[in-house]
């Protein structure tokens, strides 16, 4: 883990592809998964959003607290990135007109 903020963002699966999910576990569970990194990749190095690239950890659940199939996972994303310069530097999330860039 890096010495930086994380924060804590949930992605759940679409209660309406459950059965499918049941049915092709591997490929929808891997799938939801990518399509997580993918996502937050995209929106950190959009320069208008960070401009750089993340650090992130997720865990997939198939469970909620009810025990009932729900498919989500569980990501720590630094709050922050590197630059993909030559020299890579820490970016910090900045504040402009009273909303996080």
């Amino acid at each position: 883990m890096l010495a930086v903020p994380y924060v804590h963002t949930t992605f759940t699966l679409p209660h309406q592809l459950n059965n499918l999910a049941r049915h092709n576990k591997k490929q929808i569970y891997a799938l939801l998964l990518r399509s997580c990194a993918k996502t937050v990749k995209v929106l950190y190095k959009d320069e208008s959003n960070l401009g750089a690239k993340p650090g992130m950890t997720a865990v997939l659940h198939t469970w909620g607290s009810d025990l009932k199939y729900h498919i989500h996972a569980h990501c720590l994303i630094t709050f922050g990135g590197l630059t993909e310069s030559s020299k890579p530097e820490w970016k910090w999330p900045t504040l402009e007109e009273g909303r996080p860039h």
